[in-house]
């Protein structure tokens, strides 16, 4: 937030949008130059000013940028799926993996998907008929042409023994058993191959080599 004395009673806040690498140095002080974008509606505020003002932090957590229309990388036709699956029932955790999901679909909405065209599932909600469900129901229905498509996964992940394919690990999936509770790569390729969009991109946070 900024205040000047030149408007009493006035609070503009504003996001921090770039830190200097380096300290300034000023009465034996390190201090560290920053940019702010302030919310500045009326007009009120112009260069010169003296302002008075404070960052605010969260405890440790990533915010996601705030932009503005042009600067917004997706468009209102594009769409998102992501998997986020960090507590398995019969399996060790994925560590960090719900709440990674949790924050690349924060980064996905600031930067321009709509939150109609943004499938979340974390958990439980990733089991095997949650994902199935979702890319090869939910997403088609909603890809247009022309559509841009982003697919993030972070879990656990399993090649079989037999083939080498490698499978996505559902919640509720057994690595002793991927042909019938897993979601091969394979296959999640080709109904991605199959749909009307310009592009696709795929993240994946995952381990496939079998390794415990």
């Amino acid at each position: 937030w900024l205040k000047t004395d030149s408007l009493k009673g006035r609070v503009f806040n504003g996001t921090v949008s770039q830190v200097a690498a380096g300290p300034v140095i000023k009465d034996g002080k390190p201090f560290y130059e920053v940019v702010v974008v302030v919310d500045n509606p009326d007009k009120k505020l112009w260069p010169g000013m003296d302002v008075d003002g404070a960052v605010v932090t969260g405890a440790g957590e990533l915010a996601p940028p705030s932009l503005t229309a042009e600067e917004k990388a997706f468009t209102p036709d594009d769409v998102a799926v992501v998997i986020g699956i960090e507590k398995y029932p019969d399996l060790p955790p994925s560590e960090f993996s719900g709440s990674d999901a949790q924050l690349v679909s924060k980064y996905l909405l600031a930067l321009g998907i709509r939150p109609a065209n943004l499938q979340l599932l974390t958990d439980s909600k990733a089991s095997f008929g949650g994902i199935r469900k979702t890319i090869e129901s939910w997403l088609p229905n909603r890809v247009k042409k022309g559509s841009r498509v982003f697919v993030y996964y972070s879990g656990h992940g399993a090649p079989e023994p037999a083939t080498g394919d490698a499978y996505w690990v559902p919640a509720d999936g057994d690595p002793n058993y991927l042909p019938d509770t897993a979601y091969p790569l394979k296959r999640l390729y080709e109904k991605l191959g199959s749909l009307p969009a310009s592009e696709v991109m795929v993240v994946l946070d995952s381990c496939f080599s079998g390794a415990g």
